[in-house]
């Protein structure tokens, strides 16, 4: 996933199972910059299939603005 930020931010991202809710990965970022891509690469080889959300969520650093972004998603392993 990419996303691109307005202002410089501090920030977590986290990948949910939808099926329990529980996280599957959860990394902070501090100090990401605004205006540059900022790439979220999750290591889904070992991923059941099925419904997940990544949270995106933290604060601009300027002004402590809330940050957040939600993004559905359905992983499908590759079939070999």
């Amino acid at each position: 996933f990419t996303f691109k930020l307005r202002e410089d931010s501090n920030i977590t991202v986290r990948v949910l199972n939808e099926k329990d809710k529980q996280a599957v990965f959860s990394k902070k970022l501090d100090r990401q910059l605004g205006g540059e891509p900022l790439r979220i690469e999750w290591n889904a080889a070992q991923a059941p299939a099925g419904a997940y959300r990544l949270v995106l969520s933290g604060y601009v650093r300027s002004n402590n603005e809330k940050v957040y972004q939600e993004v559905s998603f359905y992983h499908q392993p590759t079939v070999q």
